[in-house]
């Protein structure tokens, strides 16, 4: 493996490295701390993640956002000035 083993926390985390990646960072995290620690925070912060997603928003909520967005100035913008801006 050529990458720094350092750089793969957030991969392994996820369970995203192929299986000797995973091998060799679970034999590093047993001497880092720094890394350990790392996956556990990502870890966490993951599952926190996934947990919100689940969670349903109030009713409340679409009506407050629709209704601040009413008052949100409106850019025209014509597709000429958009076609001019591409990149390339």
């Amino acid at each position: 493996m050529s990458t720094d083993v350092h750089t793969l926390s957030g991969a392994y985390a996820l369970d995203a490295l192929s299986e000797e990646e995973a091998t060799d960072f679970c034999t590093h995290i047993d001497v880092c701390p720094a890394c350990c620690q790392e996956v556990s925070e990502l870890r966490d912060a993951a599952a926190r993640m996934v947990a919100s997603e689940s969670l349903t928003p109030p009713e409340s909520i679409k009506a407050r956002v629709l209704a601040a967005a009413d008052k949100m100035p409106v850019s025209r913008v014509s597709p000429d000035a958009l076609r001019s801006n591409r990149c390339g």
